[in-house]
């Protein structure tokens, strides 16, 4: 969050009130109008602040609520100090971040900062635990200081507060590290599914309370409603029936999408007290299109075994559309640092320079390779062939080649290779590998 927040004196040296906006982000004044009675600030200058996880934070010598702490339940939290200005923070007290004074609790800073120089914008962040022992009803407090080369604010205090609560369990469910509101949440998919292509989704369900959460739902995970897809969803991996205190499980949901917009319920019933209803729902909601889906048919390839300078090996690379719109593959490259490996030729062929291979629905890119080592080496050699196409959820498709270079073989009546000699390798790629002529035809 942007937190604009000015301090200011009236004209006669009374204090006045303190105008404080969470916006996007964070903002600190570059210099401050004398006649308000403030020190002018240099835009150099670096200035420390603190956050939390949600992103608010306590500004000098004030408090920031962390949460309603379990009575007698040791509660982790992850706190990050950053630099708000230009120029270089430096964390100057050791250690970087100190408790102070505690009230109605013990406090344990369980991690320090990895780091103690900080530049304009970046975190670093420290862990504190926190178990509230006072009486349920009262407030919980921990005073922190950070001692840093902040001109203003050399040395940063600030409280961290929080009610005191009977031990309750507290349900948040989120995708990708992104929470999803009970209720009257929407979760919108920020990719287009392929239709009629099944597809998963993962949720997580954590428990940021002070008690175990417990899943009462048969099933644990339920779909009320969906539209726009084949069937009802289901659950490919079902999560934990009992969930402890700040932990996690998770769940995998799959779809089919069968026009180009869905959407489904989710309800997942829970003992979380502060519910309004005993389940956490919300909706999920995405749209899908016919898009490609590149695979390969082996990930990995083996060239068997072949005598170095001597033999020569043949294999062929798959990579099926299994989607249903065109796949155009954009770039083919083989990461060879032995150059063992030389390319033949394509199915379809290669096009002109500047145009992609296209691949139709259902149809497979077949990639000709033999496998020809200059020298022999007693463990198997591999190569990572990446190959770069339109397929948005793998943009980057790799598959491993592998072979055994053995030694060459030997003449018993003067030692000579039998086969051909020393000779000039068939292709030489200095660090990347292979087909870096091919690329630029097809970039």
């Amino acid at each position: 969050n942007l937190r604009i927040a000015i301090d200011s004196l009236a004209k006669d040296g009374a204090p006045s009130s303190i105008v404080q906006r969470d916006i996007f982000g964070t903002f600190r004044p570059v210099g401050l109008a004398p006649d308000i009675g403030a020190e002018e600030a240099v835009p150099s200058d670096p200035a420390i602040g603190l956050r939390t996880e949600t992103g608010s934070g306590p500004r000098h010598g004030g408090s920031v609520e962390l949460d309603q702490f379990g009575e007698n339940v040791p509660l982790s939290y992850t706190l990050y100090v950053i630099n708000e200005r230009g120029g270089i923070l430096n964390l100057t007290g050791n250690p970087s971040v100190e408790i102070t004074n505690v009230d109605e609790a013990t406090a344990t800073i369980v991690s320090q900062p990895e780091t103690t120089q900080l530049a304009m914008g970046e975190t670093a962040a420290f862990e504190i635990e926190i178990t509230a022992i006072g009486s349920v009803g009262q407030t919980a407090s921990v005073e922190l200081r950070i001692e840093s080369n902040d001109a203003l604010v050399p040395s940063f205090e600030a409280e961290l507060t929080g009610e005191i609560v009977p031990p309750a369990p507290r349900v948040q469910i989120e995708r990708e590290g992104n929470p999803i509101e009970a209720f009257t949440g929407v979760d919108w998919l920020p990719m287009t599914l392929p239709i009629d292509r099944d597809r998963e989704i993962v949720y997580t369900i954590r428990n940021v309370g002070s008690a175990p959460l417990d899943l009462t739902g048969s099933p644990f995970v339920q779909f009320p409603s969906y539209t726009g897809l084949a069937s009802a969803p289901t659950v490919t991996e079902t999560p934990g029936s009992v969930v402890g205190v700040q932990d996690e499980t998770t769940f995998t949901v799959r779809v089919m999408p069968v026009s180009s917009t869905f959407s489904f319920g989710i309800e997942v019933p829970n003992n979380d007290p502060d519910l309004v209803r005993s389940d956490y729902s919300f909706v999920v909601q995405g749209s899908a299109g016919e898009l490609p889906i590149a695979r390969a048919m082996e990930d990995v390839v083996d060239f068997g075994t072949a005598r170095a300078r001597d033999e020569v090996t043949e294999g062929t690379v798959f990579v099926v559309n299994e989607g249903s719109g065109e796949m155009h593959i954009t770039g083919i490259v083989l990461h060879d640092l032995s150059s063992a490996w030389r390319f033949v030729s394509a199915t379809p062929p290669i096009p002109d320079y500047g145009s992609s291979i296209v691949v139709g629905p259902g149809e497979s890119l077949e990639l000709y390779f033999e496998f020809a080592p200059q020298e022999s080496n007693p463990d198997p050699l591999e190569a990572t062939l990446v190959i770069d196409s339109n397929d948005p959820e793998t943009p980057e498709l790799s598959v491993t080649l592998t072979g055994v270079a053995a030694a060459p073989a030997v003449d018993d009546a003067d030692g000579c290779a039998i086969g051909g000699g020393q000779g000039t390798p068939w292709f030489v790629l200095l660090a990347l590998g292979l087909l870096f002529a091919l690329r630029r035809r097809m970039a």
